[in-house]
């Protein structure tokens, strides 16, 4: 299925992310038509970060051909088999070529510094996984 091919950007979420979509857009506006995927967590300093956490990952239309152009490459000389699926996709879409941008914005998640669902400027909230938790969230996101 290509339909993928007829969007500037690619989205990837959990079933627990708060996604708010007029945000998402904005965030993501300025790098639209570049090879990038989007860094959303800085959890730590060092080799290996900033880094894209899973719960929303943020693909170009370009840094997805750039992968689906290469992925044969990726999985036969990255040592990728203990790594999540975050990881692996950024490491690829780098080493084929294409660049990354850092967005710490983008994803208030529990799991790198926190999720404020109150932050009018975050376009994501991670994790919420209760049906009662993620809709608390989505409405005090949207207020």
């Amino acid at each position: 299925d290509a339909r993928w091919q007829a969007h500037d950007w690619i989205i990837k979420a959990d079933p627990d992310a708060v996604i708010i979509p007029e945000r998402l857009r904005q965030h993501l506006a300025p790098h639209t038509g570049k090879n990038v995927f989007v860094k959303n967590c800085m959890k730590y300093s060092g080799p290996g970060w900033p880094m894209m956490f899973g719960s929303v990952e943020a693909f170009s239309n370009e840094a997805l051909m750039t992968y689906m152009k290469g992925a044969d490459r990726c999985r036969t000389q990255l040592q990728w088999q203990a790594w999540g699926e975050d990881l692996f996709m950024g490491n690829c879409i780098s080493m084929l070529g294409g660049g990354s941008i850092f967005d710490g914005g983008l994803v208030g998640d529990g799991v790198c510094k926190g999720a404020n669902c109150g932050d009018g400027s975050v376009a994501a909230f991670h994790p919420f996984k209760s049906v009662e938790k993620w809709f608390q969230c989505y409405h005090q996101a949207t207020r």
